[in-house]
Parts: structure tokens; C-alpha cells; sequence
């Protein structure tokens, strides 16, 4: 079987190590290292310390809980990219527009009102950086503890991050 996508997520709850195989289909091992399939058109995996999600072929988003049964995150449009921190999840949908989830301070310090138009996100362990067609930069979350405030860079060509922080 071929896999196209591999993780592990040691930090997870669940502790799991999960695939996509060439079919688009979620792979899982559970504690006991026995396989578990789970059907449907999975294109990329995506996991924050708390939770998986996958994003699927159609531009719909899963939460797959520690038993690995999967409720659907409904959006407004398509998802196009997914993004995360240890805690939250950026979603880039279709239109540009930025929604985000998942737990803790990552995801209720973004300024709804800023996020559009975005061609690009990068995230570190605990925050995220979004860049507009228009060369500006919107941050939000935090670094080492403190909140970081939302900021406008401008005349920004490419963004870049590792897991401390942004370029």
C-alpha cells in the first residue's frame, strides 16, 4: 500500500499515527498497532496537541475524535488550505476569507475584519501570520506567552516561519 501522507502526533490525546493512502483514505494505528481504514477523499491531515482534523478533496474539513469518528466542520465556502499552531487551526477558504478554530487564545485574538483577500498563512507553535494580495501582514496569537497584536506590514513579497517565528 502506498501512502502519501504520514504523521504522528505524539502529543495528541489519542497518540496515533495515521495516513492517507493513494485511494484518499485515512489510515490509523491504534495503541495496540492494529489498522484502522477509514473511507473517503482525504487530501491533506492536519493535528494541534488537542486534535485531528483532515481536509478533504470536496474542500470540506473532519474532526476525527480519539475513537476516530469523524464529525463534519461546516464553513460558509471551501476549504483551500489548512494552517495550525499546537492549539488552533487556520482555515484559507476559496474567497480568501481566514476562519479560524480550535482551542485556546490562537484563535480569538484574530481581526475578522483584516482577514480577507489572503493568499498566505504561516503559523508557529503558538501563532499565526496571514498575508493579503495587497503585500500587507495581519498577525495574531501569541509568542513565548505574550499576545501578539495584531499588525499591518506592508510591501511584504513572501512570508516565512519556523516555530518561533515569522520572516
Amino acid at each position: 500500500m502506498e501512502h502519501t501522507f504520514y504523521t504522528y502526533a505524539p502529543n495528541h490525546y489519542n497518540c496515533y499515527s495515521v495516513a492517507i493512502d493513494k485511494n484518499g483514505n485515512l489510515i490509523s494505528w491504534d495503541w495496540d498497532r492494529k489498522k484502522l481504514n477509514h473511507g473517503g477523499n482525504i487530501a491533506g491531515i492536519h493535528a494541534t496537541n488537542e486534535e485531528l482534523i483532515t481536509l478533504n478533496v470536496d474542500g470540506s474539513v473532519s474532526s476525527w475524535d480519539q475513537n476516530m469518528n469523524e464529525t463534519v466542520i461546516v464553513f460558509d465556502t471551501k476549504v483551500d488550505k489548512i494552517f495550525q499552531t499546537m492549539y488552533s487551526y487556520a482555515a484559507l477558504l476559496k474567497d480568501g476569507i481566514v476562519k479560524t478554530f480550535g482551542i485556546l487564545d490562537c484563535k480569538e485574538y484574530c481581526v475578522k475584519e483584516e482577514l480577507y483577500d489572503i493568499v498566505d498563512i504561516r503559523s508557529t507553535r503558538t501563532a499565526f501570520a496571514a498575508l493579503r494580495k495587497d503585500k500587507c501582514v495581519i498577525t495574531w496569537g501569541y509568542s513565548e506567552g505574550e499576545k501578539i497584536s495584531m499588525e499591518l506590514l506592508r510591501n511584504v513579497k513572501n512570508l516565512y516561519s519556523n516555530s518561533c517565528g515569522f520572516i
